[in-house]
């Protein structure tokens, strides 16, 4: 993430978190594992580590093999079924077997449902698998990212999934294999659910359930009337973010909570997307940052969360934007989409489409900025330039507004 994609969250099927239970019109989705997993065989004991660069893509994403061709595929437990991009189950000649309806947090959509023969991930292969195909072009353009494939709980409740943040890593594992020392066990209550939910508690007195949503790059979102019943609107700055999915745009408030307890781990000042029209059975949901300075072990199949990780390190305030800029990046400018309530952006008179050419006298452009950098996240007091197309130079400062 950067200046271009700050505070702009992706939410459930990169809209706030969840691409939900999918139904459809030929019934539940058919999938039959075959290969090392279903013949009992675990998959390989070392496992594949593969490189995740969730500084430049911003979300989970392993190799995977669809009808014989090598993708790069997102993961998201908050989907109930993976999805594959229209344009591409056309190219691969999907057969097409129905229609498809998804709820989002705050909406339904409608797609496709086709057959696939094979996909396969690292050493699990699946046959026949019935996948759900979206409209992704707005979530895409957005992201700055194509998105082939998407991986959903059809897949991930028979493989388990390890992802080493520190070191920007990730494998899948079968489930039969048992975790390494060391780590802490959370029952994920994911029996009869749509979506695996664990407990959790914040501020040190409101405990509920979250939805584990590791399609979205909000640590922490929530219905407005979870955020309301406790108070968690007043008595601190509230603003607004930019989110966006398979439904479309919405502009939502942001917060910091400044205690969340997962397990025996307490993650301090985390940024809260606050969703209004929230439609999830739970009121809460974690996104992957969350967990962002773990090791965690997510095994679907056993409705289990492991995490490992250092107290002191897991308890560093979260990083946050103190740009108020929510921006599309196109090639050669960043397209204003949002500027947040009470924000330094705001504040400095930037207003949505305006056009950033220029950051500290260097050109936008395919190489600047540099996938990761986070000109926004820079410290309090921080001062930058910016160039727009219609001849403004605009100084901001940054500092915390949420």
């Amino acid at each position: 993430m950067n200046i271009a994609d700050i505070p702009v969250s992706r939410r459930a099927l990169l809209r706030a978190a969840m691409l939900a239970a999918a139904t459809s019109s030929v019934g539940r989705a058919a999938g039959t594992l075959a290969g090392p997993l279903g013949s009992g065989t675990p998959l390989d004991p070392v496992g594949t580590w593969h490189a995740l660069d969730l500084a430049a893509t911003g979300f989970l994403s392993l190799p995977a093999c669809l009808n014989g061709q090598e993708f790069r595929a997102m993961i998201d437990t908050g989907a109930s079924r993976s999805i594959v991009r229209h344009d591409l189950a056309l190219d691969l000649n999907l057969p097409y077997i129905g229609s498809v309806v998804a709820t989002t947090f705050s909406d339904t959509v409608t797609g496709n449902l086709y057959r696939v023969d094979d996909l396969a991930v690292d050493a699990a292969a699946f046959r026949r698998v019935d996948v759900a195909s979206y409209d992704l072009s707005q979530v895409e353009g957005l992201a700055g990212h194509r998105i082939p494939l998407i991986l959903g709980q059809d897949v991930l409740r028979a493989i388990d999934l390890e992802v080493r943040f520190e070191a920007d890593q990730a494998r899948f594992l079968s489930p039969h294999q048992s975790e390494a020392a060391g780590f802490e066990r959370i029952g994920l209550q994911g029996a009869g659910r749509k979506f695996p939910c664990l407990p959790i508690r914040l501020e040190r007195h409101i405990s509920d359930r979250a939805i584990l949503d590791l399609g979205s790059d909000a640590p922490l979102s929530m219905s407005i009337d979870f955020a309301r019943h406790f108070d968690l609107l007043r008595d601190r700055p509230v603003s607004t973010t930019l989110s966006y999915g398979a439904d479309g745009t919405s502009v939502n408030r942001i917060i910091t909570v400044q205690d969340v307890q997962i397990g025996p781990f307490s993650l301090r000042e985390v940024p809260t997307c606050v969703v209004e029209n929230w439609e999830m059975a739970e009121p809460v949901a974690i996104g992957w940052p969350a967990l962002s300075r773990l090791t965690a072990r997510i095994s679907l199949a056993r409705d289990l969360l492991s995490l490992q990780g250092d107290m002191e390190r897991v308890a560093m305030p979260f990083p946050k934007d103190r740009s108020g800029l929510g921006c599309q990046r196109l090639a050669d400018l960043m397209m204003v989409r949002h500027v947040a309530m009470n924000s330094p952006a705001g504040r400095a008179g930037l207003r949505e489409g305006d056009q950033i050419v220029a950051i500290n006298g260097q050109a936008v452009g395919p190489g600047f900025p540099h996938p990761g950098e986070r000109f926004g996240f820079g410290t309090a007091g921080s001062r930058l330039k910016l160039s727009l197309s219609d001849g403004r130079i605009t100084p901001l400062v940054l500092n915390d507004y949420f």
